[in-house]
Parts: structure tokens; C-alpha cells; sequence
């Protein structure tokens, strides 16, 4: 499905589609095994992008006269300052937001495959009523149970551990991008292996719940580490310590007789 839609984007040339897999094969495989590491970064990257899209559509959208860069700098502006101050909020939102896309998913998957259904052509409360309503029945009864759920653990995660929540989030999110976009440069490059991938979906959930736990495990244990006040407060007394110790002028100007403190 990805690999038909960047086709009928950019051509059936396919040299675009296939550099933009590449790059989303890499990406994902930053994501997936580092990206707790530079969370903060992101998340004011991610937050400045939304900001200023948002920002451009603003004066179309409450028919405003005013300049859509002003409308962008000042959401890019709002948004990033936030991303980087609520740097836990922005985390917690965002794995809500990727297990209830999974969860969705999931439910599709077993309760509507082979089933088609069209995006709407806009996105006022009208037209997604509608598309809501044109879903199939059994997806409308179920996938609200599941996308609760879904939506209900990420945030007790983000409440109650913070650190966790974070590397779930980029293990989620990079072992998702990882697998469509590898998927794609298969596509392109030897469509016959598409065929050892697996094909029924509990088998496929496994494979993903796989890759999660071994990205998540990784950025776990190399990824940055939360320390205490406490601890930080030692460590900086042991320093002035041992700098105070080993400090010739220090030495010099002590008086004869004089004991230093120990902290």
C-alpha cells in the first residue's frame, strides 16, 4: 500500500521512491536503536514543524487577514518553546497517539481485512462524521475498546515513568518507520522477498512486538540514565574535594596546621 502510493506521488521512475526509502530505512534504524538519546532535540524539531504548518493554515482556516509567515512563526515559535519545556507532555502524547494508531490497526487487521474504504476529501467535523459512519460496523463497535486501552497505558507509562515512556515511544516509532519503509525498498528492489515475509496476522504482531522489546531493551540499557539531586549534590562536593586536595596553591596558602574540610 505505501509502496502503490509513493509510486502514483512521484512517478513510476521510481529512483524517488527508492532514495526515499533508503533515507526511511536509516531514520527508522536511528529511531529505533538511539533515539532516546536526543529525545529533547526531536521533540522541539517535531514540535517547531507542527507549529509552523499549523501556523500557515491558521488565516485560511478562521478567515483572519493576517500574513500566513506570521501565523507560522508564531506557532513554530509557541510550539517549540513547549516541545522543549513540556519535553514529558509532548513524549506522553506522542505514544498515545502511536499505540492507538497501532491499536487501530490491529483490530483492522483481524476484523476488516480485505476490506476498502476512502479517506475524506476534507477534514471539517462534517466529513469525518461521515468517513466515521461509512467504517465497517464491526470496526465502530470494537476499535473504541482497544484504542482506549491503548490510549490508557501510554498514559499511566508517561505519568508514572517517565523514562520508560520515552523508550517505548522511540522503539514504537522506530521499528514502525524501520518495517514500512523497508518494506517499500523490497518492494523495489526484489518484490519476490516480500513472499518469506510473515503473512498471517498474529504472526506479524509477534514480529513487531519482537523488534519493540530489542530496541526498547538497547536504548535502555546504553541510553541516557536519570540520576537524583541527591547524587548529582555528591558527585559535585567529591569534585570540589578532590580539586581542593591536588590544588598546589590550595597547598601553599594553607596555614601550618590547618585541616581542611572533608565535606
Amino acid at each position: 500500500m505505501m509502496h502503490q502510493f509513493l509510486i502514483t506521488r512521484f512517478g513510476e521512475t521510481g529512483w524517488m521512491v527508492a532514495a526515499i526509502s533508503i533515507v526511511g530505512v536509516i531514520a527508522g534504524l536511528a529511531l529505533w536503536l538511539t533515539g532516546a538519546r536526543f529525545s529533547r532535540p526531536i521533540i522541539t524539531l517535531i514540535a517547531v514543524s507542527i507549529g509552523a504548518l499549523v501556523g500557515l493554515r491558521l488565516p485560511a482556516w478562521f478567515a483572519v487577514p493576517v500574513g500566513t509567515w506570521a501565523t507560522a512563526v508564531g506557532g513554530a515559535l509557541l510550539l517549540g518553546i513547549s516541545g522543549y519545556a513540556l519535553h514529558r507532555m509532548w513524549v506522553g502524547a506522542a505514544l498515545a497517539f502511536l499505540l492507538v494508531a497501532w491499536a487501530a490497526v490491529a483490530v483492522w487487521n483481524v476484523y476488516c481485512a480485505g476490506q476498502a474504504v476512502s479517506l475524506p476529501s476534507a477534514y471539517g467535523v462534517r466529513s469525518l462524521t461521515d468517513f466515521w459512519a461509512n467504517l465497517p460496523t464491526d470496526f465502530r463497535k470494537i476499535s473504541p475498546y482497544f484504542c482506549g486501552m491503548a490510549l490508557v497505558t501510554a498514559l499511566i507509562i508517561a505519568l508514572i515513568w517517565s523514562r520508560a515512556a520515552m523508550v517505548m515511544l522511540y522503539s514504537v516509532l522506530g521499528a514502525s518507520v524501520l518495517m514500512i519503509m523497508g518494506m517499500v525498498a523490497i518492494a523495489i528492489a526484489k518484490p519476490s522477498l516480500l513472499g518469506i515475509l510473515p503473512s498471517k496476522t498474529g504472526s506479524q504482531i509477534a514480529t513487531f512486538g519482537a523488534m519493540v522489546l530489542f530496541g526498547a531493551i538497547v536504548q535502555w540499557k546504553f541510553g541516557p540514565k536519570q540520576t537524583s539531586d541527591n547524587e548529582g549534590k555528591d558527585d559535585t562536593k567529591n569534585e570540589g574535594y578532590l580539586k581542593d586536595k591536588h590544588d598546589p596553591i590550595n597547598q601553599i596558602t594553607a596555614k601550618p596546621g590547618e585541616v581542611r574540610p572533608m565535606y
